[in-house]
């Protein structure tokens, strides 16, 4: 086997590996990258994308791949701007009937994944009364699940991303 000279060594081609051969290559800094599995990891890693790896990736110019490559991952689809003008507008939303501001917390929470227990613990009410107010925001919203509340709730402006 050859010798091979390199000023940085990374040990481990995980994200956080390959990043930081990304950006060492970026800025014209050789690198070796060497991995004990011989081949892919058979779980998907996008869930492991953090801030400062998506800022690695804005410095380097891939930013939008993998931004695309991560929608990808959990159904959504990736255009570019250039392209949106192609696509037929979706049909308006219909009016939504206005929300308390109860019923707008208990939205931003349904937008964190909380669940009907959780959201009466951070809002100091009972169960019930959480799953009511979330009850009332499906049926102002006119949706028939929770995650389909939110979808309406960011496409109206209610919530923001």
């Amino acid at each position: 086997m050859a010798d091979i000279e390199v000023p940085v060594l990374i040990v481990g081609g995980s994200l956080v590996g390959m990043s930081s051969a990304m950006l060492l290559g970026h800025y014209g800094v050789r690198s070796l990258v060497v991995e004990h599995h011989r081949g892919t990891a058979i779980h998907p890693r996008a869930a492991q994308i953090t801030q400062r790896t998506m800022e690695i990736f804005r410095t380097v110019g891939v930013e939008q791949i993998v931004g695309a490559l991560h929608a990808a991952s959990v159904g959504l689809i990736a255009i570019p701007i250039e392209a949106s003008a192609l696509i037929i507008p979706a049909a308006p939303e219909p009016e939504v009937e206005s929300l308390t501001p109860r019923e707008m917390e208990t939205l931003e929470m349904l937008a964190e994944g909380l669940s009907n227990k959780q959201i009466a613990a951070r809002l100091h009410i009972s169960e019930h009364t959480a799953k009511f107010h979330v009850n009332s925001i499906l049926s102002k919203l006119g949706a028939g699940t929770r995650t389909e509340a939110v979808m309406r709730g960011l496409r109206s402006g209610l919530l923001k991303v």
